[in-house]
């Protein structure tokens, strides 16, 4: 993987720590190409926002509103694992949007080590790590 938006998606989950980061990756649905980010405030802010995180319905809506007047869709998401590999939770497996990009960093004290990226067809599969394939394309 390479391009600027994956830097600024370690960055963000960095200037989070300890607490998770979330945001929404922008781009186009047909060639699953990432080419933006927007972070979002995590709304979970309970004792466990170092290990949930809950973007707002109404922010989401509004950003998917104004991404498809500037001819992008939202593809996915993204969020950091606190001292934690970037693999999928259970958590992340029930709630994850069969046709979505899923990016999760793994922060460490304060250092993003990692950052894979997942994704299903339907809900009749598995998800799949492609983070070293040319399966999802960043900007």
């Amino acid at each position: 993987m390479d391009g600027k938006v994956k830097g600024l998606i370690k960055r963000h989950a960095e200037d989070e720590y300890p607490n998770e980061c979330c945001g929404i990756l922008l781009g186009h649905k047909d060639e699953k190409t990432i080419a933006e980010i927007i972070s979002a405030d995590n709304v979970d802010t309970d004792s466990e926002s170092n290990i949930h995180y809950t973007i707002d319905p109404l922010i989401l809506y509004r950003i998917e509103q104004e991404s498809e007047k500037r001819g992008l869709d939202v593809i996915g998401f993204y969020h950091s694992h606190i001292d934690y590999p970037a693999v999928l939770s259970k958590e992340d497996e029930r709630y994850m949007i069969p046709g979505c990009i899923y990016a999760i960093a793994s922060v460490d004290d304060e250092k993003c080590n990692e950052l894979r990226l997942y994704y299903k067809d339907s809900f009749d599969e598995d998800y799949k790590d492609v983070t070293d394939t040319d399966y999802i394309k960043w900007r």
